[in-house]
């Protein structure tokens, strides 16, 4: 028997029967927390947020493995959060979700020079997978040894919630480690953010590249049921979905989701003349964006598109075309604006050519960004976008890019007093599954363009599933009522200080995502006390 002693503690000695052991971390909703990534340990007091009536607030959990790997991870609530004089906060508003990441074997993401002032551990060419999808938290995890778990924890605070402290618990347990409690405490602050965004959104759908992944067609009841869950997605994260709606306009149904509060814009073919008739005469046609035209350069576009708009005000004078664009014609010395006055009612420029930086319009940017608040001045809007082409020192949605430039973009649209925002797609699955692969669209940078949902076909969920990057534009959605609400109490010179602490302008902006919790503390507890 004294070969197998000897082999019992040969293989205790090498390790193979060491405890698992776990480290428990925290980090804010925007920071994007790698594999090797350093966080804050826990503190005492757990996992902490602050939030107002009708608002989603986040934070990450980060669960790190020691050097043993860590099977059978789970981590849930124990129940209601309970708050003052006997009120409750109940558990089916914390919603605990896995941060799933995203595949990049070539390790592209990291190699991308072309994005300008990241941190070193995001440009490390041993990074091989980006955190971002976010999956409802199902069954046990294994995390590999040394590696990081994040676990998002968001809580939807009711629109009527009472103010004060409330308090509850999670679990978190793995094989061979003994159970972890971990606080959790949500301050409500006593005022509600509106339903209704101040600043309008349309991003777009594309529900044919997104149904084939649920295995469905979409002219089928199965087919509406999960576009529809998309279309409730976007709607839930402050934003308006948009590309042909997957309903009929002139129909009860269309009419109830018309005006639906959260909805600020939908996109028709304002051609239809009946579509914009029913919408006029219920009162909704100024949520009506015509948008046939992208991006305009030679002259035959342009004309088609003077043609198409007087065709459009004929039917009804307040029907209102939206234009994205960013380069100057190829022909004449014109500006855009110069050619599509009394054209074009939404004015909708990307932030290269608001920011004056690029060699588009000849030297001549700052006389276009002149025009555009001219047009605005005269009532028509100043929407602006974002998408692959545009300088990498801008804020936008790459998944390789810090969270919190995803959040600060919506700061500088306040800041330049934008009346909204286009994004072009959330859904560009065309030639790539998002769950393998950071490549979603055709060029080898602008990794995540075009796709901030996932399928959920793949954890079982017939809809959408969010994304870091998603949540991270919620954040900054919510950020917008926030300012508008300082506006009220303190004026717009105090909301342009308050930005102006953490974004000067376009390329110009604090990464510092403590100090933008620390200023939307401070001007939630300012709020809070002007209420009492």
């Amino acid at each position: 028997m004294s070969w197998l002693l000897a082999v019992v503690m040969l293989i205790a000695s090498s390790g193979a029967m060491a405890a698992a052991e776990l480290q428990l971390g925290v980090a804010p909703l925007t920071q994007k927390v790698l594999r090797s990534s350093g966080v804050q340990a826990l503190p005492s007091e757990g996992l902490e947020l602050w939030g107002a009536g009708n608002e989603k607030v986040s934070i990450q959990l980060v669960i790190t493995a020691g050097d043993e790997p860590l099977k059978e991870l789970s981590v849930t609530l124990a129940g209601d959060l309970q708050g003052p004089d006997g009120a409750r906060l109940a558990a089916e508003h914390v919603a605990l979700m896995q941060v799933v990441y995203i595949p990049d074997p070539e390790g592209r993401g990291a190699a991308d020079t072309e994005l300008y002032g990241r941190p070193e551990e995001f440009t490390d060419p041993g990074v091989r997978e980006w955190p971002d999808a976010l999956p409802p938290l199902q069954g046990p995890l294994e995390v590999s040894a040394g590696a990081n778990q994040p676990i998002w924890v968001k809580v939807s605070i009711p629109q009527y919630c009472a103010p004060g402290l409330y308090e509850g618990q999670m679990i978190v347990k793995a094989g061979g480690v003994a159970a972890r409690q971990v606080p959790l405490k949500v301050h409500v602050w006593s005022f509600s953010l509106p339903v209704t965004p101040h600043l309008r959104t349309l991003f777009n759908t594309y529900y044919h590249l997104v149904l084939p992944f649920h295995g469905v067609e979409r002219d089928t009841p199965q087919g509406q049921a999960i576009s529809l869950r998309y279309w409730e997605m976007l709607l839930d994260h402050r934003l308006s979905p948009g590309l042909p709606p997957p309903f009929e306009i002139n129909s009860p149904e269309g009419l109830t989701r018309l005006r639906d509060p959260r909805l600020t814009s939908i996109q028709i073919h304002l051609l239809h003349s009946e579509e914009v008739a029913f919408l006029a005469a219920h009162g909704l046609l100024h949520k009506a964006l015509d948008y046939d035209y992208d991006e305009p350069a030679d002259q035959e576009t342009y004309q088609r598109l003077i043609e198409h708009g007087k065709r459009v005000h004929e039917i009804n004078p307040a029907a209102k075309i939206i234009l994205p664009f960013w380069c100057a014609p190829n022909f004449g010395e014109a500006t855009p604006v110069e050619l599509l006055a009394g054209t074009v009612d939404v004015w909708c420029p990307d932030t290269s050519t608001l920011a004056e930086i690029l060699w588009q319009f000849s030297g001549h940017d700052e006389r276009v960004r002149a025009q555009l608040l001219e047009r605005q001045a005269l009532g028509e809007e100043l929407w602006t976008y974002v998408c692959c082409g545009h300088r990498r020192d801008l804020c936008n949605f790459f998944i390789n890019q810090e969270g919190i430039r995803h959040r600060l973009l919506f700061w500088q649209m306040r800041q330049q007093r934008l009346d909204g925002f286009l994004y072009w797609c959330t859904t560009f699955w065309e030639k790539v599954d998002p769950w393998e692969d950071i490549k979603t669209y055709r060029v080898d940078t602008a990794y995540g363009e075009g796709s901030l949902l996932y399928p959920g076909n793949k954890v079982g969920i017939d809809g959408p599933v969010s994304s870091q990057r998603l949540e991270c534009i919620l954040a900054g959605m919510q950020d917008i009522e926030y300012f508008e609400l300082l506006k009220r109490v303190a004026g717009e010179d105090a909301v342009q200080q308050v930005i102006g602490q953490m974004t000067t302008d376009w390329t110009h902006y604090s990464k510092d995502d403590a100090q933008l919790e620390a200023i939307r503390h401070q001007i939630g507890e300012t709020l809070a006390a002007y209420c009492e």
